[in-house]
């Protein structure tokens, strides 16, 4: 099962996921994808990010929020309908 539920995540976008862990009763799967954002949005508490350059953070967080949006609808429709038996 974890091994199904692993490869849907990759196919439906999620690159960076793997088993993290075996036991006896259970395995532990992390379904996580590449991309992330981090911007220091202020330094020695002084607005770091002004104008246009915070207008071009925003719409770029917002794509990759989009982004995951759509990959995790690919990932839920994937489990609709080839659920991991458990």
């Amino acid at each position: 099962s974890a091994l199904k539920l692993l490869a849907l995540a990759r196919n439906a976008g999620f690159k960076h996921s793997g088993i993290q862990g075996v036991r006896e009763d259970r395995v532990m799967v992390e379904i996580t994808a590449s991309e992330r954002m981090e911007a220091p949005l202020r330094l020695s508490g002084v607005l770091a990010v002004r104008g246009e350059a915070l207008v071009e953070l925003v719409e770029r967080a917002n794509e990759l929020l989009l982004k995951g949006k759509e990959r995790l609808w690919r990932l839920k429709r994937a489990l609709s309908s080839d659920p991991p038996v458990h």
